[in-house]
This record gives structure tokens, sequence and C-alpha cells, in this order.
């Protein structure tokens, strides 16, 4: 999980069994270590976090059993779309290499 404000990782924190556990960002928790500036001290209990997760796969489930063909094409829509970013990632990342390639032979 990321923090919503600064985009850091956010870290556990509390006992390890109990309801005392808690997310707050990295950021701020490693402002005496490395950073000059820090994000503000907040965070979410881990409960929270666990009862929004549940609500959302809840959802999706309920979603996928009332409409199975539409969520089926919206999944295959998706899928398709990461598909062709990835693709597009890597013959990008092929062109950068080979053009390296390139200006190392030509010297």
């Amino acid at each position: 999980m990321r923090c919503a404000d600064c985009g850091h990782k956010l870290a556990l924190h509390g006992a390890k069994e109990g309801k005392y556990q808690y997310y707050t960002c990295s950021h701020y928790s490693n402002v005496k270590k490395h950073y000059k500036t820090a994000c503000s001290r907040h965070g979410i209990r881990r409960d929270v976090i666990e009862a929004i997760v549940l609500a959302k796969i809840q959802e999706v489930l309920k979603y996928a059993c009332e409409d199975k063909e539409a969520f089926i094409a919206k999944v295959q829509e998706i899928t398709q779309r990461e598909s062709q970013d990835a693709i597009k990632l890597k013959l990008s990342e092929l062109s950068k290499l080979e053009r390296r390639i390139a200006n190392w032979t030509i010297s």
C-alpha cells in the first residue's frame, strides 16, 4: 500500500496480535534518517483497511455473479490493455538498447 499524499510505502506498526495495528507513511517514519522534508503524521488502522478490502472484494464478486458476461468482457478488456501497454514498454526498451548497441559498435 502507498501513502495517498506522497506515494511512499505504508509501514505496519503495533502489536503482532490485537486491534492496535496500524499503517503509517514510511516517509514520515524515516524523516530523521533520510529526509529533510517529510510527509505528515497520519495513518490508518489495519482493521479498517481489511474491512475496505473485504467490501471491495464482495462488490466485485457480486458484480461478477449478477452479470457474468459484462464481467468477463471487462476483465478481457483490462487484460488486453495491460498486455498492449507491456508490449509498448518492451518495444521502447528494445529500441533504446538497439540504439545503445549501434552507438557502441560505431565508437
